[in-house]
């Protein structure tokens, strides 16, 4: 069976399809899978890593100003689904996946021109908009959160998360709590700051209770470094951090965005966490974030309420009662089922029409 990917843009499409292709190979080692990514300086990052055969695609973002962009966006889309065409015919395969963002539009635009079978899978709570365009062209789509809707084509697979998150050995840490500030793929500047300033307002005894990972995004990765080695905490700033599931080991709380990826991760690793959503694209972030708060696993702190004073309060609220903080991290690893990678793995071979020899 030859199997088609396209994924790109944010981490929170790509983790989820080389989880899910991962455990496609383990079943199914004769299943020929080809990536399909952005231009993106992270796509070239993860996939020059990446174990699978992977290619770049140009596709554009829908414009921001509809009027004044559509006229360069429709000769860019034009060529995209024309260079997808060519693509699919070459690499003619049995099934196409889509993991959202721009760069699954003109793949599986194509791949539909062409009769070829398709699955779309969603992360979020709430669907986006190249899925909720691709999805009357799917034969399954694919989602992490309830409810389903009334179609049948339309499966509950939760989010595949990388398979050394899932039931991995807790690593204690010594001499403190263990914080995980994560902004998401591209970095948060808002979260960033309110972070590094929420430790400048404790006192030089209380940041001392803290181990700090804070993963920042490239452009903010100076001045957080910067701020915590001005201030004194105990702290590794990385701009990105391949071995994430490290840091989830180390952690007891997690100061973070609400992509699914992230909301999955930071559940199977058992964290309490303090959730910032990211406040636009139609606010899918805080429909993901709420899932973890109705189980009882995170408290929510919306942007536009975000401050380092109200940061450091939440952080000091949970720190300092350890049986709320257990009791979140409990709530937390029982919010989901983490199997999302072999139930999306299933589906996509089913709708690809077989069985493959083991």
């Amino acid at each position: 069976m030859k199997i088609l990917i396209a994924c790109g843009g944010t981490g929170g499409h790509i983790f989820p399809a080389l989880a899910t292709v991962r455990d496609i190979k383990k079943n199914y080692p004769s299943a020929d899978i080809l990536f399909v990514s952005s231009r993106s300086a992270l796509d070239a990052q993860i996939f020059t890593s990446a174990e699978f055969a992977s290619i770049v695609l140009e596709a554009p973002h829908l414009p921001k100003n509809f009027i004044q962009g559509i006229f360069v966006f429709i000769p860019k889309i034009v060529r995209a689904i024309g260079e997808a065409l060519v693509l699919v015919k070459r690499f003619a395969p049995d099934v196409v996946v889509g993991f959202g963002g721009y760069t699954s539009v003109p793949v599986l635009t194509a791949a539909a021109l062409l009769r070829k079978k398709i699955l779309i899978h969603e992360q979020n709570a709430i669907m986006g908009k190249a899925n909720r365009f691709l999805a009357k062209f799917a034969d399954r789509v694919a989602l992490s959160f309830p409810p389903l809707p009334l179609d049948r084509k339309y499966v509950l697979t939760g989010n595949p998360i990388r398979a050394a998150l899932i039931n991995q050995d807790r690593r204690e840490v010594v001499g403190g709590i263990g914080i995980l500030i994560l902004g998401g793929s591209q970095g948060s500047r808002a979260l960033n700051a309110a972070a590094t300033k929420a430790f400048e307002l404790m006192s030089v005894d209380v940041r001392k209770n803290f181990r700090v990972i804070h993963i920042t995004g490239v452009q903010d990765y100076d001045f957080v470094a910067q701020a915590y080695s001005r201030l004194g905490v105990s702290a590794k700033a990385y701009s990105f951090l391949d071995e994430i599931s490290l840091a989830y080991a180390a952690s007891d709380i997690a100061i973070s965005r609400c992509g699914a990826s992230a909301i999955y991760e930071i559940a199977a690793s058992g964290l309490a966490s303090i959730l910032v959503p990211y406040p636009y694209a139609m606010n899918h972030q805080l429909q993901n974030a709420m899932a973890l708060s109705k189980s009882g696993g995170a408290v929510i702190i919306e942007e536009k309420n975000l401050s380092p004073e109200l940061l450091r309060e939440k952080m000091l609220e949970l720190t300092s009662d350890f049986n709320r903080l257990q009791a979140m991290k409990k709530s937390a690893k029982e919010t989901f089922s983490y199997d999302g990678a072999a139930r999306l793995a299933l589906e996509i071979v089913k709708v690809g029409n077989g069985a493959l020899p083991r």
